[in-house]
């Protein structure tokens, strides 16, 4: 039942993610927090975008216990999310993507 719970909270997180991601592609509009620091804003709901099929994939992953998509979906849907992260690092502007460098040492 836990497990059931949890999937249920990573879709709608996806589906949050994947209208907002759309919305950043189709009119480049994003959230007012967000948009000072990006630059590509087409760029930038394409990799919010993968990041929500990301956390599709892994919500669906968490429910399958056995089989073929319990060893090969989890860590698909991981990859998905790395690289919707680094989609997204890529459409900031370059001085911000700066800053944060130096706020991690």
């Amino acid at each position: 039942m836990f497990f059931i719970r949890l999937a249920t909270l990573f879709g709608l997180m996806a589906l949050v993610a994947a209208v907002l991601g759309i919305a950043a592609i189709t009119c480049g509009w994003m959230l007012p927090k967000v948009r000072p620091g990006i630059a590509r804003p087409r760029l930038y709901g394409w990799g919010v975008l993968l990041f929500a099929f990301g956390i599709c994939v892994t919500a669906i992953g968490i429910g399958v216990f056995t089989g073929p998509f319990h060893v090969l979906g989890r860590p698909a849907g991981f990859l998905a999310l790395l690289l919707g992260s680094r989609v997204i690092r890529a459409s900031r502007l370059p001085e911000v993507a700066d800053l944060q460098d130096l706020a991690k040492f």
